[in-house]
């Protein structure tokens, strides 16, 4: 494992921006004064030091509280690539999927929302403690979506996710040029 002394001899990191840049030049791609890090398949930054992958969000943390984090860290914002100190918190397991999207395949693009054929309506649910809980069905997908809404609120907490994240912006990677903007809720 790496100690906050070495990291800090391979790399700086700006606690308002989130980035990270490289102090020294270790290979063609890591040259000193070059911004750190790839975008994985998930949506991550991973910064690779000495033949190691960290993940930018959970590096960040070690530079500024001096310890990695046993449990998860949750990017507030839901946007992976957002390493700002300020956007990001430590979590279960459990708290960080409660500040998840829809998924891929949602038909509502709305967490817990979807058509339910047999009702000819919006059905609106929500898992706590690994148990669904039904909301309701309602004439529109906007009513379905409040409910959703109102019961993140009160189990989720301040977990509770805030809006969906949409493509249509550009990422801090040069490499990949994608960008998520945060919708208003």
């Amino acid at each position: 494992m790496i100690n906050n002394n070495e990291l800090s001899q391979w790399l700086s990191y700006n606690p308002n921006s989130g980035e990270f840049f490289w102090l020294k030049t270790s290979s063609s791609r890591a040259c000193a004064g070059s911004r750190a890090g790839t975008t994985t398949k998930k949506g991550y930054i991973s910064i690779k030091i000495r033949g190691t992958f960290f993940l930018a969000h959970r590096l960040a943390w070690f530079f500024v509280h001096g310890e990695f984090p046993e449990n998860q860290i949750d990017h507030k914002n839901t946007i992976k690539t957002d390493n700002r100190i300020s956007n990001l918190r430590l979590s279960t397991n459990k708290q960080n999927h409660c500040n998840r999207g829809a998924q891929k395949n949602s038909t509502s693009g709305i967490k817990g929302v979807y058509w339910f054929k047999p009702q000819k309506s919006w059905k609106a649910q929500i898992v706590v403690s690994g148990k669904s809980i039904h909301l309701g069905y309602f004439k529109t997908k906007e009513q379905a979506a409040e409910a959703r809404k109102a019961a993140e609120a009160i189990h989720h907490k301040e977990f509770a996710h805030r809006g969906e994240a949409t493509i249509a912006y550009s990422d801090p990677l040069p490499r990949s040029r994608v960008k998520l903007v945060k919708e208003a809720a």
